[in-house]
């Protein structure tokens, strides 16, 4: 087989962009078929071709599985807190974003007050109007509505590491970021 690396490199790839739009139940199958059938092919070694095609399909098996585990060990833990109100601490990441009318702060937790949830995720959170100046690098405490990303946006969300979305329901506490890094300005 002629470049083994450039097959595999491009199974992987495409067997991510995939296994994004199909979700994990798909995943999990595609993964156990991929594999089953991968091996089946290394007993035709007699044939040129099944060596890359067994190459190509034990690399699809692996993505979709990383895939799938990814997803269970990262994003449903998550999504206990999709539909909830929970209280939160969390510093702001990036910079507000005003979109519609409406400003979006994204905010990396350290502490959320819900049995069973993780402590740290990232939240895009939306207000209705600005939240007394909070910018890039602030640390604020509050309770928010939270739900789980969806929509056209779901994947876009969740390749940034967002896991969740929400609005503000009340503001606590806002700490101003003394010395802000370059990013900050």
């Amino acid at each position: 087989m002629r470049r083994p690396l450039l097959t595999a490199g491009s199974a992987a790839f495409l067997t991510m962009i995939f296994a994004a739009g199909a979700g994990l139940n798909a995943g999990i199958v595609l993964a156990a078929f991929c594999f089953i059938a991968g091996a089946a092919l290394l007993f035709f070694r007699k044939f040129e071709w099944a060596g890359g095609l067994s190459l190509a399909l034990i690399v699809c098996a692996l993505s979709f599985g990383m895939f799938s585990v990814r997803t269970v060990l990262r994003v449903h833990p998550a999504l206990i807190l999709d539909g909830q109100t929970a209280a939160f601490t969390g510093r702001v990441v990036e910079a507000p974003e005003k979109t519609d009318g409406k400003i979006r702060y994204l905010v990396k937790t350290s502490r959320v007050d819900f049995p069973g949830a993780p402590q740290e995720l990232k939240i895009l959170l939306t207000a209705n109007t600005e939240l007394y100046s909070v910018g890039y690098g602030d640390t604020i405490s509050g309770d928010a509505a939270l739900y789980g990303a969806s929509g056209a946006a779901k994947n876009r969300l969740l390749a940034r590491g967002v896991y969740l979305t929400g609005y503000y329901t009340e503001l606590r506490e806002i700490k101003k970021a003394g010395k802000r890094d370059v990013y900050g300005y």
